[in-house]
Order: C-alpha cells, then sequence, then structure tokens
C-alpha cells in the first residue's frame, strides 16, 4: 500500500459500556502517532460515539501539524492504550544514567551516557481494577493483595513473568532499565526528577518515611515534569531487561 498512516482502532464492552479507541499509526516507523477514545452506554449513541472519536482524531493531527519540529520533538504526548491506561511518550535523546558518587547505590556507579529511542510509558502504576480484567480475560487467579482490594491501588505480588504476560496481553511490553529510568528522571540529571533536596521526596513519593509499610491509591502524590506519577515510592516496578552487578563497570 502507498498509505504512510493508517487508522487502527477496537470496540469492546467492558462494565455494560461500549469504550471504543482509535489509534494512527506511522507505517514507515512503526510508532503510534495519535490515540483517543469514547465511552458510550449502548448501541444506539455507537454512530455519535463514533463522529466524537474521529473529530478529536482530527484535532489531535491539526495540532500536532500547528507545532515546530523542535516542539514535536521535545513535548511529551499522550495516548490511552488498549488496558485503558494513559501514556506518555517520551522523547528520543541521550541521558545521564546512574547516580553521582557519594549517593545512590553501590551498582549505580559510574554515571554514563545512554541513548534511547522515542518510547510510550504507562502514566500509573498499574491499577487492581486492570490486573483483574487481565486475570479474568486469561483465566488466571489474581493474586493476594499486600494492602488493600481497592480497584485503584497498583497491584501487588506480582512476578516478573505475570507483568511480562500482562504487558503482552495489553499490547505494550515492560521498559528496559534505562528506558524507566529516563522516564522517571524526567530531563533531570540530579538525585531526585525534582533536584536533590530530599525534604521534598514526600510531596512525590510514598516511602519507607510516610508510607506505613503499604501501597497506595495510584497518583496521590505530585508527578514528575512529564506527568508520571510514583516513580520514586510506591511500588517496585518490573524492567524487561535482567540486573547485572557490574553492568556501569562494563559498559563505561
Amino acid at each position: 500500500l502507498s498509505a504512510n498512516k493508517v487508522l487502527l482502532g477496537t470496540v469492546m464492552s467492558l462494565g455494560g459500556k461500549i469504550v471504543i479507541t482509535a489509534r494512527v499509526v506511522d507505517v514507515e516507523k512503526g510508532k503510534i502517532d495519535y490515540a483517543e477514545k469514547v465511552i458510550c452506554l449502548n448501541e444506539g449513541t455507537l454512530d455519535a460515539a463514533c463522529d466524537n472519536l474521529a473529530a478529536k482524531i482530527v484535532k489531535r493531527m491539526s495540532d500536532d501539524q500547528d507545532l515546530s519540529a523542535k516542539e514535536r520533538e521535545s513535548e511529551p504526548r499522550e495516548i490511552i492504550s488498549t488496558d485503558d491506561s494513559e501514556m506518555v511518550l517520551i522523547p528520543a535523546g541521550e541521558f545521564t544514567m546512574g547516580s553521582a558518587e557519594g549517593s545512590g547505590q553501590d551498582d549505580e556507579h559510574p554515571r554514563l551516557k545512554v541513548f534511547v529511542d522515542a518510547y510510550y510509558i504507562d502514566r500509573y502504576e498499574v491499577r487492581v481494577g486492570q490486573y483483574r480484567r487481565f486475570c479474568k480475560a486469561t483465566s488466571r487467579a489474581i493474586p493476594s493483595q499486600l494492602d488493600s482490594t481497592d480497584e485503584n491501588h497498583p497491584v501487588t505480588n506480582v512476578t516478573w513473568f505475570d507483568a511480562a504476560a500482562y504487558a503482552q496481553w495489553a499490547g505494550k511490553r515492560l521498559p528496559t532499565e534505562a528506558e524507566w529510568e529516563k522516564a522517571c528522571r524526567a530531563g533531570s540529571d540530579k538525585q531526585y526528577c525534582f533536584g536533590d533536596d530530599e525534604k521534598k521526596l514526600s510531596e512525590y513519593a510514598w516511602y519507607t518515611v510516610n508510607s506505613e509499610n503499604r501501597s497506595h491509591r495510584i497518583g496521590g502524590k505530585k508527578p514528575n515534569s512529564w506527568g508520571i506519577y510514583d516513580m520514586h515510592g510506591n511500588l517496585w516496578e518490573w524492567c524487561s531487561d535482567w540486573y547485572g552487578e557490574n553492568y556501569y563497570k562494563i559498559v563505561s
């Protein structure tokens, strides 16, 4: 085909409602340019919902054409993925990975420059409600939750294999460690996404000092400058690559 972009979409019945998603894919790059979703209550309003969805996509394309090339490269954009997650586009580029001497863990030294292609990452940690849908669709038993069965708590007791299977089911993948760290830093080369002042950490994270040793509902603290939540705390998150104790020493 001579088309340089294609429109893909899904229609799902969730909780008695109809969820329609649409994605414009750049064929040459193999990447999603835009994605939107709408929700309607019944089939009688389906046509109107589709018209609304089309209007949203057209507006996104029109707005993007108004951006300068520089803005298009640097401004994170968001999409709605097939598991109903908000995802943020992390721009391609180089960043400083690891911790400065005197901070962080011993296996995070020395720091090094790493180039990462553009990618999308979830704005929030995977919720219990999302994981429950995955378990139902794949005939799995949801693991017992450490702190709460609240649908908006991050899911706990998930193995690496569980996390990888969930990502594949949702049409995604686990990030590499470099991708995770770049998203966490959000352009910062300091100890935290907001700088080096640890006194501000409680504004951005649930951690040892303020968490009462339990998880908390997602999005309860400030996001980093790229709009991503709970990267410094709440739950640990799985990456796709294996842990290497001497990784920084080998590649430096």
